[in-house]
């Protein structure tokens, strides 16, 4: 066999490529901590974002209420035969206020879509609310938590 092409051959053999199951042993450990570093803090931030959600849905809701009433000149939510009336809304084109006072009119677009589900008392304040998604109401606050 010539030399120069053993030498060659030689070299192809004994050079090998690759990790070795340490390196590769400690490559999966590292990201074994990163991971359960991260996920904590992902679902601490996820859940954080859906209270955010409902509290802003909340406003706009009242802030439609608050806004049609006005509008309607109205003091309190009417009823059958003027008695003063307690609603529950879980769409934006439930409920009109008064006639041509539609909720739907007084939230950006109009767009019925809501998550949320909202009680409101005679007054037109939100007294009760449910979000889906797992943010919960809390009465004493008026927000959800």
């Amino acid at each position: 066999m010539n030399p120069f092409l053993h030498r060659f051959t030689k070299q192809i053999n004994y050079e090998q490529s690759g990790f070795t199951l340490i390196e590769m042993l400690v490559v999966i450990v590292i990201m074994g901590v990163l991971a359960a570093v991260a996920i904590p803090q992902v679902t601490k931030f996820v859940q954080s974002s859906r209270v955010s959600a409902a509290n802003t849905e909340l406003g706009v809701v009242d802030v439609a209420m608050a806004t049609g009433m006005v509008d309607a000149q109205l003091t309190a939510l009417p009823g059958p035969g003027g008695s003063a009336l307690s609603t529950t809304l879980s769409s934006s084109n439930d409920f009109t206020i008064d006639t041509g006072y539609a909720i739907s009119s007084y939230i950006q677009g109009g767009l019925g879509k809501l998550v949320g589900t909202y009680t409101f008392n005679s007054k037109g304040l939100v007294s009760s609310a449910s979000y889906s998604g797992g943010p919960t109401w809390n009465s004493s606050s008026g927000k959800f938590q």
